[in-house]
């Protein structure tokens, strides 16, 4: 039997809130719950840039950006914070970030946007032509959540901030590049 919209809405809600909660009142830190991190993964800071909600296979997903900072002249670093809060199931991510089957399980679809110029920055590439980017990115388990980054060249240095536009949410516009 499924669940009826109106209350899974609610649990949805309720499940936001609580994260929104712990982000801004604690800065909680799931690891401590047993969440699976990529080994590459970079430290993920407490404080969130911005928060976005989308939906996987029918399945909440929750996206905090948590820092968008140059790396030096040519590079920009985008770290992400990818968090499940459905208690029950766990949220196959494995090509939704990335439409082409090469690059299923990263992040390869993610780009910048200078809103003011009207240019996009797509993901760097390395030698072979793989993303720079986190890699296995599979699935997300049942309340938990997985760090994740993704390189991109740098806009010009007068540039102050960026949008990022993930697959399946809404842009997060305007973020601060530190």
């Amino acid at each position: 039997m499924s669940t009826p919209p109106r209350a899974s809405r609610f649990r949805l809600a309720v499940a936001v809130l609580a994260l929104v909660a712990a982000i801004v009142g604690t800065g909680c830190d799931r690891k401590a719950a047993g969440a699976s991190a990529a080994p590459e993964a970079a430290p993920v800071p407490k404080k969130a840039a911005a928060l976005g909600e989308g939906r996987l296979d029918n399945l909440p997903l929750i996206v905090r950006v948590t820092e968008v900072k140059r790396v030096g002249p040519d590079a920009m670093l985008v770290s992400l914070l990818l968090l499940n809060p459905d208690q029950t199931k766990s949220v196959a991510v494995g090509s939704a970030f990335a439409a082409d089957e090469a690059d299923a399980g990263s992040l390869a679809d993610l780009y910048l946007l200078d809103e003011a110029r009207r240019k996009k920055f797509f993901i760097l590439r390395d030698d072979p032509g793989g993303p720079a980017s986190s890699r296995d990115v599979i699935e997300v388990p049942a309340g938990a959540e997985r760090a994740v980054w993704a390189r991109f060249p740098a806009p010009p240095s007068g540039v102050q901030q960026i949008t990022v536009q993930v697959p399946h949410l809404p842009p997060f516009r305007n973020l601060p590049i530190s």
